[in-house]
Order: C-alpha cells, then sequence, then structure tokens
C-alpha cells in the first residue's frame, strides 16, 4: 500500500465502484469448505487432502475438480455431495469483524457489488446476512469464471461503471489476474486465504475506506 497516499491521489480520479470478492475478503468460510470436502472424499471415495483443494480456491469449482486430477466421469456426484454439505452447514462461516460497517459506510458513496466463483444458492444464504449490494454475480454457464475478466465485465455493466471507474478487493491471485484482465484496479485483502504481488493491499476491511478517499 502508498503510504500517504491513497487510490483517488494516485490515479487522479475518485473510483465510483467497489467490487467484493466473498471468501477470504467479508467472510472466513474455511471451516465449510473443509466440512463439505471431508464429506465428498467419504462419498466419493477420493483421498485427496483439503490443503490440496484449498490451494485452488477461487477458481470454478469443475476447474478445481480438473486440476486435481479427479476423473471429468465424477465431477456431477462430487459437485452434488459438496454443494449439500456446504449449503447445510453455513452456520460454520462467519462474517470478518468490523465488514458489515464497513460496507454501510461505503454504500454511502459507492456503489458496491460482488464477483465470486461460489455459488448463487450459497451465496445467497450467506448474503442474508449482508443485504446491502447493488449487483452479485456468481458463476454461469453463459459467463466463464476468474482468472477470466467475464464475470467483472458482466458486473461492471450492471453497475453502468467503467473498468477505470471500479476496484476489485481480492484475496487470491486468480482474484488478481481477473481485476488486471478487466482493466479494475486491484486490492489484495492480505488477511484472506493467499499472497499477491501487487501495489495496494489491506490488513483489514476497516483500513478500505481510507485507502478509497
Amino acid at each position: 500500500m502508498h503510504k500517504g497516499a491513497n487510490l483517488s491521489t494516485i490515479y487522479k480520479t475518485k473510483m465510483k465502484g467497489i467490487i467484493f470478492d466473498l471468501d477470504g475478503v467479508l467472510i472466513d468460510s474455511k471451516e465449510n469448505m473443509s466440512f463439505a470436502w471431508s464429506m465428498v472424499r467419504r462419498q466419493c471415495n477420493i483421498n485427496i487432502p483439503f490443503e490440496n483443494y484449498f490451494t485452488e480456491i477461487g477458481k470454478p469449482f469443475k476447474d478445481i475438480l480438473h486440476i486435481l486430477g479427479i476423473p471429468e466421469i465424477s465431477f456431477t456426484k462430487v459437485e452434488e455431495v459438496y454443494d449439500c454439505y456446504a449449503n447445510a452447514s453455513c452456520n460454520k462461516i462467519t462474517v470478518y469483524d468490523g465488514v458489515k460497517q464497513t460496507l454501510e459506510l461505503l454504500k454511502k458513496s459507492y456503489l458496491i457489488g460482488i464477483v465470486t466463483s461460489k455459488p448463487k444458492e450459497r451465496t445467497d444464504l450467506i448474503l442474508n446476512q449482508l443485504p446491502l449490494f447493488d449487483f452479485v454475480s456468481c458463476p454461469s454457464d453463459h459467463l466463464n469464471g476468474k482468472p477470466s475478466p467475464d464475470q467483472m465485465l458482466y458486473t461492471l455493466k450492471k453497475l453502468k461503471l467503467a473498468p477505470s471507474d471500479a476496484v476489485y478487493v481480492g484475496d487470491m491471485e486468480t482474484d488478481y489476474e481477473c481485476a488486471n484482465a478487466a482493466g479494475v484496479k486491484f486490492i489484495h485483502a492480505r488477511y484472506g486465504y493467499g499472497e499477491v504481488k501487487c501495489k495496494h493491499k489491506i490488513e483489514r476491511l476497516l483500513d478500505l475506506p481510507k485507502l478509497l478517499d
């Protein structure tokens, strides 16, 4: 992060929209994911450790399965088992400290959205706690998932924002690649799940308004 300078000063323009990743940025869902993956291992006879799965999060689920070497014939069953137990155990997901108050503050001055690789049903369950967003993009058959810029560009279109007017807050390399491909500025949530080499970083979401003003 540039000390003594915010994004408006650095880029000589005020941001109009703030777009967020979900896992590792607004919520801590690692326990939920670990539980769902443990049920996949048990019910689908898969011996791949959760740590291997977790390294790839942020990408579309089927892309992760492909990377892990799971046979394509098993994709449907694996996804069904994972989604069933992940949806049923949303109580294992926690919202990070300061998220709600930060979002409420930002919403007064910015359009706010989400671009996530999490499926819509589970995203909706989670966002019942945070009904603050102007637009939420989840994976679909019509949009390639991250690191493709498709979801980001679709979100910008829905929010009527130019890429130069928006910033994406994420925690994984796939988030960074997605933002770059869409021409959107990126802020790394260092408290999240991944390491990213980039200019702008925050140690907690509460620090975001100061970086933007």
